[in-house]
């Protein structure tokens, strides 16, 4: 049978002990959601490394602001709970795991939207034409086409290693290299981007002399929409 004097401490210590559990719940509760912001942080600081060399963007500053702003509440965290473990129930405590929340998502998304942007810059005049230029000139232009359709699926994952930043940077090359090897940044290529489009293009770019005589040659003329006048 325990002794009175042993129940006596025991009932007193419930007090910290139940408070000590609670600390210990809370504790854990910001740290299941400290792992995915991690992970993000993670991501987006690897991106920041290799995207910008493969597409340098001013985007980019958000994501580096918001990276370097988490990593500064991270530290002041870890240095506040480490010296003073039970301020996990503070609010301030809390707050700063919220902002650290907030930005870990944020960097990500801006990063990636940055990266998406930028890519889909580099392939927009050629993605309506592809599909024609790859029949009308099978070996350039079925190599544009993969080119833009390899750049449309690297806008969904951000680069993490030099070797991913550089198979971007070979599609991007090839897309390049083809644009120009076909002449599509010519009268012609103009034009096939205007027809492509929902508008049409206009009935006297169709009667430059270079246009017409490359809509005789690939038989073009009902292919795409022509507008009578402007």
């Amino acid at each position: 049978m325990q002794t009175l004097e042993n129940l006596k401490r025991r009932l007193l210590a419930l007090p910290a002990l139940r408070e000590g559990r609670q600390h210990e719940e809370r504790y854990a509760a910001f740290l299941a959601k400290t792992t995915p912001a991690k992970d993000k942080l993670t991501k987006t600081s690897a991106a920041l490394n290799h995207a910008p060399t493969v597409l340098p963007s001013a985007g980019y500053t958000e994501p580096r602001k918001a990276t370097k702003t988490s990593a500064s509440i991270a530290l002041r965290l870890r240095e506040k709970l480490t010296t003073e473990p039970a301020a996990v129930a503070d609010d301030n405590v809390e707050k700063s795991f919220a902002r650290l929340f907030v930005n870990a998502d944020s960097a990500l998304s801006s990063c990636q939207l940055t990266w998406q942007t930028e890519l889909q810059n580099k392939i927009k005049d050629w993605e309506a034409i592809a599909d024609v230029i790859a029949k009308l000139v099978k070996t350039e232009g079925v190599r544009l086409q993969r080119a833009i359709a390899s750049l449309r699926a690297a806008q969904v994952t951000l680069p993490q290693t030099a070797k991913t930043s550089k198979e971007v940077q070979d599609h991007l090359d090839d897309l390049k290299d083809s644009v120009s090897k076909l002449g599509l940044k010519t009268e012609f290529g103009k034009f096939l981007q205007a027809a492509a489009s929902p508008a049409g293009a206009d009935l006297s770019t169709a009667q430059d002399d270079e246009v017409s005589k490359m809509i005789r040659q690939y038989s073009l003329d009902k292919v795409f929409r022509i507008r009578l006048s402007s």
